[in-house]
């Protein structure tokens, strides 16, 4: 199920959630957080899947959130994104961890707040995105 439909499947559960400015922000850093796990993952590390996992599903919430809040056009989204990885691009490793730390707290109020039909739903896309990544080859 791509993305879209997961999150169109969730219509009406909208919450007062953050910006899509700050969503992107804390896609941006979770997705840092991640690609370091993906490569641990490819590398044979299977120890890092439950973390994974979770960031991913940290990850889904803010989009999905974003989404469900009516900022639905995919090119802004694609843009506030950009912005937000080029705008924590001068981070240091200390403040890289403090906002991934923030995010991923208010990412667990998000979950907290959501029906449990679209905790299973962002679940789901989170070990179906696990999947496809042992599958895919390191630095493809």
């Amino acid at each position: 199920m791509t993305p879209a439909l997961m999150f169109a499947a969730l219509a009406g559960a909208a919450t007062a959630g953050p910006t899509p400015e700050r969503a992107a922000s804390c896609v941006a850093a979770l997705k840092v957080r991640a690609d370091a796990l993906t490569q641990r993952l490819q590398a044979g590390d299977a120890k890092v899947q439950p973390e994974l996992t979770k960031v991913l599903e940290y990850g889904y919430v803010f989009i999905g959130d974003a989404y469900l809040n009516g900022h639905r056009d995919e090119k802004a989204a694609k843009a506030r994104l950009k912005a937000a990885q080029e705008a924590q691009a001068g981070l240091s490793q200390a403040q890289m961890a403090q906002r991934q730390s923030d995010c991923q707290a208010e990412a667990t109020k998000l979950l907290a707040d959501t029906a449990a039909f679209n905790r299973m739903l962002i679940a789901n896309a989170a070990r179906a995105r696990i999947a496809k990544l042992k599958k895919a080859t390191p630095g493809a």
